[in-house]
């Protein structure tokens, strides 16, 4: 599908909320497609996140703030971020 929007290797694709089903084996496809594939843990500099990770709120507004920055963003859970982007 992203690919039919237009979608190259180079897109930057943000994957909010938390880990996916599956867990890493299940993003490894997508990944291989799409190798700017980030979360916030992995956009955060070391020590950065931790201290927010009791937090969900926070944890949410940050998925939010860099979904709002994205080329291209997926929520990996039902919720309520979807309705909130638009």
């Amino acid at each position: 599908l992203l690919k039919a929007l237009g979608a190259s290797a180079s897109t930057r694709i943000y994957l909010a909320g938390g880990q996916p089903f599956g867990g890493e084996e299940a993003v490894r496809p997508l990944l291989s497609e799409f190798p700017k594939l980030y979360n916030k843990t992995s956009l955060a500099m070391a020590g950065e996140i931790e201290q927010f990770e009791h937090q969900p709120s926070v944890m949410a507004a940050l998925d939010y703030i860099v979904c709002l920055k994205s080329q291209v963003f997926m929520a990996n859970h039902g919720g309520n971020m979807q309705r909130a982007m638009q």
